[in-house]
């Protein structure tokens, strides 16, 4: 038997959205600012869906960085992800625990590839997963990748299960928004945190999964006491 944990990041490793401190610490240097932060308030105030925030926001995101150089943006990454290095090394114990006990660890984020790879350095998973700007400005879209809302994170997990012959039913998985339905959705354990309420229906998660029967945790260190 395959078993996997998958992990969001904004909001389960780190407190927070790096990808969109980001974009806010370029302010308005960012050629998509205003329409960004349109969208931004749209779905601060519960007008957007979480997959139709992230639909939007991520092209205008990716488009955004056309003009800095991949390394620029790896360093931007660096230092916003800086304070928040005590938080990865508090997960990492878990991560190493949960591949003592047999699980393939998965990161997918729905932020940026440069963020996510710095929380898969520290953080001994076995796949990470972000958004890929593309750099070269030839996709139309903006990205190398498909936009990760829901139902972009549950095609990557139903690929890497598919491919390693993971049983998602005797799997876990970890997440803070509604952006995680998908995922905990195909879990057997599924645990909703509450940690990086956005907007207004981020918090609809902790509702949804007390609906549902699974369990709400405050502290991933409390999914030990579940396995």
């Amino acid at each position: 038997m395959v078993k996997a944990a998958i992990f969001d990041q904004d909001g389960v490793i780190v407190k927070g959205s790096p990808g969109l401190e980001m974009y806010l610490h370029e302010g308005k240097k960012m050629s998509t600012y205003d329409e960004f932060m349109k969208v931004l308030e749209r779905y601060r105030n519960g007008e957007l869906t979480y997959d139709e925030f992230a639909d939007l926001a991520v092209p205008l995101f990716a488009k955004a960085f056309w003009s800095y150089k991949q390394e620029e943006v790896q360093d931007l990454a660096k230092k916003v992800m800086a304070p928040m290095e005590n938080q990865i090394e508090l997960v990492k114990k878990l991560v190493v625990e949960l591949k003592k006990r047999g699980y393939v660890t998965i990161l997918i984020s729905a932020g940026p590839e440069e963020c996510a790879n710095i929380s898969g350095a520290k953080i001994p998973f076995d796949y990470v997963h972000g958004f890929k700007i593309d750099y070269s400005k030839k996709s139309k879209t903006g990205l190398l990748t498909p936009v990760l809302g829901s139902k972009g994170k549950l095609k990557i997990l139903q690929d890497i299960a598919k491919e390693l012959g993971i049983e998602l039913e005797k799997s876990l998985a970890v997440g803070d928004s509604v952006g995680d339905l998908g995922i905990l959705s195909a879990v057997g354990m599924p645990f909703a945190i509450s940690g990086n309420a956005i907007a207004a229906n981020d918090d609809d998660l902790v509702r949804i999964a007390k609906e549902k029967g699974w369990k709400v945790i405050n502290s991933l260190e409390e999914i030990l006491d579940y396995i």
